[in-house]
């Protein structure tokens, strides 16, 4: 596990609590059972609270240690036009229903939605700067910037592994051809939320 980011968020940020999986008041038989602590930003430990399942008896939450989706990139960023001041969604395309429904309550419940479309906000706009002086002399390619943002991408899955925040970005700009037009044509960028 990742410990610069929180696993449970994706916060960019070293974890300073650890959270009992199965809350300890409920489990007290697995409070130091090591595979029920998960170290995690202060946010989602209080966010959390103690319960872990709903009452259907499906999951509300991501387990970092046993849910295997999370080995590779499990959602995707959907970047919607205008593109000059975009909306970020979350998606969970390739997953099951029951893994879906554990994502989706997870991200909810934790208010990942927004983090997510905030970074997204901030990054992209950063993005469109770096690529600034070649989008005015016209010289940048959607191949080279493609290419350029491929790079991006290896360097946060070598850093800070598949399902990182900037690199479900950079993916979703790499593979919609209408973003990546729009990145290397529009000279300012997107604008950021107020």
């Amino acid at each position: 596990m990742n410990l610069a980011r929180c696993p449970y968020c994706g916060l960019p940020d070293e974890p300073g609590t650890l959270d009992h999986i199965l809350a300890k008041s409920l489990y007290p038989e697995y409070s130091m059972f090591t595979k029920n602590l998960v170290p995690v930003c202060e946010k989602c430990n209080q966010k959390k609270r103690p319960r872990m399942w709903n009452d259907d008896g499906t999951r509300r939450f991501i387990n970092p240690y046993y849910d295997a989706f999370m080995a590779s990139p499990f959602y995707a960023i959907e970047i919607l036009p205008p593109y000059q001041t975009p909306l970020f969604r979350v998606a969970f395309p390739n997953l099951s229903d029951a893994d879906r429904n554990i994502c989706e309550s997870h991200f909810k419940r934790l208010q990942v939605y927004s983090k997510i479309a905030n970074s997204c906000a901030e990054r992209s706009r950063s993005l469109c700067w770096t690529f600034l002086p070649e989008v005015l002399d016209n010289t940048l390619t959607v191949a080279e910037m493609r290419w350029l943002v491929t790079r991006l991408e290896r360097g946060e899955r070598q850093g800070g592994g598949p399902n990182t925040w900037d690199g479900a970005l950079y993916r979703s700009i790499i593979a919609d051809d209408a973003v990546a037009h729009f990145v290397v044509t529009v000279p300012i960028g997107p604008a950021l939320p107020e």
